[in-house]
């Protein structure tokens, strides 16, 4: 299985990021939206493969691992670009910190597998490192900067023209809902496993 433990926003912060990118993506060439319907917003902590006999133990340190993690208040910054890709980029990186270090420590001796590798581009001697330590490349250290990703478009040059559509977005919301999830190749969320309430 593809996992990726993650925060999830509340149900009106999916519907504000949904109108707008629809709104924004109109008439362009669209690979995907994520809209909380087939795919879900989501801020990653860790992406993990393991198989589903591992999933009793994984739930148990989640919930282990949360105990000492307390809600803060994230604020929407910006939309950016990730390739063809279109993220939404979050305040709270310094304070999320703690617990994607903590879900990376914890989570990742209990992984059976790498994540697929994605990219064009050949990895780096920095992200092989990684991968071959934590299972991905993704979310590790410095690769850590919260955002949901909104779109992929299948022509860069409209990835731009997204962001410029969309605009400032004004949101907020307390990381209070913790959940395991199953990703897709793309590595986005498909389904939602677990919830945790924190």
């Amino acid at each position: 299985m593809l996992l990726d433990i993650v925060i999830l926003p509340p149900a009106h912060v999916g519907r504000i990021l949904t109108r707008a990118t629809k709104k924004a993506c109109a008439g362009l060439q669209i690979i995907y939206i994520v809209d909380d319907m087939h795919l879900y917003h989501h801020l990653s902590l860790f992406h993990m493969r393991a198989r589903p006999s591992e999933m009793p133990q994984l739930i148990a340190q989640i919930r282990k691992t949360l105990t000492s993690f307390k809600p803060i208040m994230i604020t929407s910054k910006r939309a950016a670009p990730f390739g063809r890709g279109i993220e939404y980029h979050l305040s709270g990186r310094e304070k999320l910190k703690g617990i994607n270090q903590k879900i990376v420590k914890t989570c990742a001796p209990l992984r059976t597998g790498m994540m697929p590798w994605t990219s064009t581009h050949e990895p780096t001697q920095s992200q092989l490192n990684k991968r071959k330590r934590y299972g991905t490349q993704l979310n590790i250290g410095s690769s850590f900067k919260p955002h949901f990703t909104l779109a992929k478009c299948k022509e860069k040059d409209d990835a731009l023209k997204v962001i410029k559509r969309i605009g400032k977005l004004n949101f907020r919301f307390m990381t209070s809902t913790i959940g395991l999830c199953e990703v897709n190749y793309n590595h986005q969320v498909t389904k939602i496993l677990k919830k945790f309430k924190v």
